[in-house]
């Protein structure tokens, strides 16, 4: 990378003045990695960059009422104030600048007035094959575009960033645990020096609450959940992706020809109580992780910018404290993009598209999950590398999961018949933990062990939550059974 960034700058340096501009294209996981290299490479030929947010240029389309010739003038003006000051303008968010309705796409606008007068110029993480598009295209004079990736550190990269950073702030870790950092943290090495140096500062920087999220903890372990074999294979396929991935995609090179290749995105769906937030705390303890639920109420907002403010907020946090992020109820922000037809149809599949690069491009483990998966973007859908359905338990499920909710401590009548409440009263796992619950307090406030009448009490008052019918008839054997 570095061989090809210094033949770019030495080519566009001994180029005749005037006959060619060059445009340098960075992509890659890290904006400041990216930001500090192009600085680095035109500082060679004495030149300073300043960066030309594609958000700023959409605001300011937006607040001038979509006056295209006063934002082009405006444009102009900053031209020539980077030229007698000597700056390259560096383009970035240039997904701002793009639109699905042509009237309001700027980005065709934007680049052919930098390439008018900008002899040097850059763009971030910008759409690679209509950038080159634009540049090949421009008819004034010759643009050179020269398109330049960089990757996440590799496994044997990331242990020489941990090795030469740790000592420094006065941490020893031992083989093991070094390990762990190595490979269970895909952080570039700007990420890991705020890690260590928050780490330095507090020891409780890796707990703090994400201003979006709350961090859901709990004890619960592969062997705790009740849930059909499939399902159950599945949730053990996930955890075994996210426990090898480092070897299988560093190691063995998938990297190379998989783009996102790291990112772990996973879709639970099926009615609630059937065991999705359970099974996203499992993922997260199993692999020693912190999870996250997102506030979706605190997300969304009605100010155009202000939910992408939230996002970049929430992902940048999460990638530097490498933790678990869990969107529950999905749909609500994840469901199908609608026509443009105005400005606010746009605005809403902007953030959809924002927020569909963001997941593709973070580097851990991202769970979504869903009662209606037919409101979920198909678009959207095709980016998970799991999805995973939980159905509604069965009469044998069910039977399992009454047998799972009274610890092993409470007091239970000989007369309590499972059976026969797993075969009769048709409940999700959530539901049968609300009511053993519920029935243990009955219990105890009698001081009695957990009976049959305690339970179906406590099953009656669940029914009247859900709208149900709860008949004491029913709750008996028959002939037939």
């Amino acid at each position: 990378m570095k061989q090809q960034l210094s033949s770019f700058i030495a080519r566009a340096a001994t180029a005749d003045a005037g006959h060619s501009s060059f445009m340098l294209h960075l992509q890659g996981p890290d904006l400041s990695l990216q930001e500090s290299l192009c600085a680095a490479s035109f500082r060679q030929i004495g030149m300073r960059c300043v960066r030309l947010d594609g958000k700023a240029v959409w605001q300011a389309y937006l607040n001038g009422q979509k006056n295209r010739a006063a934002l082009a003038t405006r444009l102009r003006l900053l031209c020539r104030d980077a030229l007698l000051c000597n700056r390259v303008l560096v383009l970035v968010h240039c997904q701002w600048l793009s639109a699905q309705d042509s009237a309001d796409d700027l980005l065709d606008e934007v680049c052919n007035t930098l390439f008018d007068s900008q002899r040097y110029l850059a763009a971030l993480n910008g759409p690679a094959r209509r950038l080159s598009d634009l540049a090949h295209q421009y008819g004034s004079h010759p643009v050179i575009p020269a398109l330049i990736k960089s990757k996440t550190p590799d496994t044997q990269l990331r242990r020489r960033i941990w090795q030469r950073h740790l000592p420094a702030l006065g941490f020893h870790p031992a083989e093991p645990e070094l390990a762990q950092l190595v490979n269970g943290y895909l952080f570039t090495e700007q990420q890991i020096l705020m890690a260590l140096k928050e780490a330095a500062c507090r020891e409780q920087s890796h707990r703090e609450q994400l201003s979006v999220a709350q961090e859901v903890k709990s004890a619960y372990r592969f062997n705790d959940i009740i849930l059909p074999a499939k399902t159950k294979g599945w949730l053990q396929e996930v955890l075994q992706y996210a426990q090898n991935r480092h070897q299988v995609i560093e190691n063995w090179g998938f990297d190379e020809k998989n783009q996102n290749s790291k990112n772990l995105c996973v879709l639970f769906y099926g009615p609630s109580g059937t065991g999705k937030t359970m099974a996203a705390s499992i993922i997260a303890n199993e692999l020693n992780l912190g999870l996250y639920k997102i506030d979706l109420a605190n997300i969304i907002s009605k100010y155009i910018g202000e939910t992408e403010k939230h996002l970049a907020q929430l992902f940048d946090q999460a990638e530097a404290m490498n933790i678990v992020l869990f969107f529950d109820e999905a749909e609500s922000l994840f469901s199908k993009r609608t026509e443009t037809k105005d400005a606010h149809d746009r605005y809403a599949n902007l953030q959809t598209g924002y927020l569909l690069q963001r997941i593709e491009t973070y580097p851990g483990i991202v769970i979504l999950s869903t009662n209606l998966l037919k409101n979920m973007d198909k678009a959207f859908t095709r980016r998970f590398k799991f999805i995973i359905e939980y159905p509604f338990p069965g009469a044998e499920q069910r039977l399992q999961l009454w047998r799972n909710a009274f610890p092993e401590a409470t007091p239970l009548d000989a007369g309590l018949d499972l059976p026969l409440l797993a075969e009769k009263a048709a409940l999700s796992g959530g539901n049968i933990n609300n009511i053993a619950v519920s029935a243990a307090f009955l219990a105890a406030a009698q001081q009695q062990p957990v009976t049959q009448a305690h339970v179906l009490q406590a099953t009656e008052r669940e029914y009247h939550k859900l709208g149900k019918v709860f008949s004491l008839n029913d709750f008996s054997w028959g002939d037939d059974d």
